[in-house]
């Protein structure tokens, strides 16, 4: 490196106007430009010098933060204009910049003049993926339901000579929503009014007085709804007139929408700008089929509203809205010095109905018994087959079956809803399942994990086998 003297003519644009300026320049010359990688053009190499001390890293910046490390530690935000700071134990959702969201509990204050929001809690024990930032945090958030309205539509006329008269409502199929205080865990969303006097809703008309003014609730194999009403033994007649009994009620069912997927209103709300659900819906069921619902009628006569052993704990626990699995099991409670029942429920995405299920349970329960209701948490498990297929078949075709023998929503034999919780599943049904499948013609190996798998995979206790065919990334 060389300090040298250089000279610059500026020519203005007056006559023969022009100065001369001399200022010292740096030459830097580099020998064996190979040594660095560059042979041409020098113009790619960039210099810098007079570096200075501009302070300590105490810190070194991240790009993500899982979900956990914004536990208990307070948050400096930024607050949106006209929003003021959540109370204790909000509601709050923790998203990121790439759309992804966790529900949590938390509250806001203020520290040093600066609002800052605090997460005392999780609520999705799934999530282990990281989240990136910058994070927002949402609150002031409204549990929606799915179901559209019908206002006192004019189902029918009573006829006081006719027994058990049955009506039906337009729309269908009829709205349920869970409810721990309910017979079977569900309330529908209808109220019936006769003569202007509402009527009350019963399971059965067992029991039923002349003068019980009630119904009851039947569903056809379309998932229509009607209504019936008494013989006047068991339950009053309906009293003749015209256009005289009305329903107000809710239908649709399901709705179990991906994440974001709602963004606009039905019909304007004042003071309502927008709508999103940073988190997909959960605990929407579609009406049963024909065999479900024989399935379900079977297994409601087994309890008759009174849970005695084990398996009728499993039995109300799978069918309360948002549960696609139970397990029970005797437990030790320590603190009570005392036997109870524990429950394990695979629940459809981060939704956890156990205090309201617990709740439910406990009142169908024998008087003394005690209950504790625990949401099992899946157990990842990367399950990769070698199979050997029948040349006559299109292999396309006959890997597509296999997947839906195993991974089908409904009927797989490794999703959720058949997993096993806090056992073991053994090799012996996925080859059996897999065998099932028309152009298999041996399994020739499976792997759990990249390593072979055993005669049986095991869960813990308080888990359930999640398989997958995604490798991990």
């Amino acid at each position: 490196m060389k300090i040298m003297a250089c000279r610059v003519t500026n020519t203005g644009f007056g006559a023969g106007a022009f100065e001369e300026a001399t200022f010292p320049l740096t030459q830097l010359t580099i020998a064996a430009a190979s040594v660095i990688g560059y042979q041409n053009p020098v113009s790619l190499i960039r210099v810098w010098f007079d570096a200075r001390k501009a302070g300590t890293i105490e810190r070194i910046p991240t790009r993500t933060v899982t979900a956990n490390h914004l536990l208990n530690i307070p948050s400096p935000v930024t607050l949106s204009p006209d929003s003021s700071l959540p109370a204790a134990d909000t509601n709050i959702i923790i998203q990121d910049a790439e759309g992804n969201a966790v529900p949590a509990k938390g509250g806001g204050s203020t520290l040093n003049d600066t609002p800052h929001i605090t997460i005392t809690k999780i609520l999705d024990t799934q999530f282990q993926g990281e989240l990136v930032k910058p994070i927002t945090f949402l609150w002031g958030l409204t549990k929606v339901t799915r179901g559209e309205t019908v206002n006192r539509e004019i189902i029918g006329s009573g006829n006081a000579a006719q027994p058990w008269q049955s009506l039906q409502l337009a729309r269908s199929p009829l709205t349920y929503l869970a409810d721990p205080f309910a017979p079977g865990g569900r309330k529908p969303e209808l109220e019936v009014y006769v003569n202007g006097l509402k009527w009350t809703r019963a399971l059965s008309f067992y029991g039923a007085t002349p003068t019980d003014e009630i119904y009851v609730i039947r569903h056809d194999a379309d998932h229509n709804t009607h209504i019936q009403f008494g013989d006047g033994e068991l339950g009053k007649r309906l009293p003749t007139g015209t256009n005289n009994v009305v329903a107000t009620y809710r239908f649709g069912t399901g709705g179990n929408v991906e994440a974001n997927a709602i963004n606009k209103l039905v019909r304007p709300i004042p003071g309502v700008k927008s709508v999103s659900n940073p988190l997909p819906a959960t605990g929407g069921e579609d009406p049963p089929t024909p065999a479900q619902a024989r399935e379900q009628a079977i297994q409601s006569l087994r309890v008759l509203g009174h849970l005695v052993s084990l398996a009728d704990f499993e039995v109300e626990a799978a069918r309360y809205g948002g549960v696609v699995q139970a397990r029970a099991r005797w437990a030790w409670d320590a603190d009570g010095e005392d036997a109870l029942v524990k429950v394990w429920i695979v629940c459809e995405g981060f939704a956890d109905p156990s205090p309201d299920l617990r709740t439910y349970l406990q009142n169908m329960a024998e008087p003394g018994a005690r209950v504790e209701v625990v949401k099992a948490l899946p157990l990842y498990r990367y399950l990769n087959l070698d199979l050997e297929l029948d040349p006559s078949y299109i292999p396309q075709d006959v890997q597509a079956a296999v997947h839906a023998t195993l991974y089908d929503e409904r009927d797989g034999l490794l999703v959720p809803r058949n997993a096993v919780i806090g056992g073991a599943f053994h090799r012996s049904e996925l080859y059996a399942a897999i065998h099932s499948v028309q152009g298999v013609l041996a399994v020739r190996g499976a792997s759990v994990d990249y390593s072979p798998m055993g005669k049986t995979v095991s869960a813990p206790e308080g888990y359930y086998l999640a398989f997958t065919d995604s490798p991990p990334v």
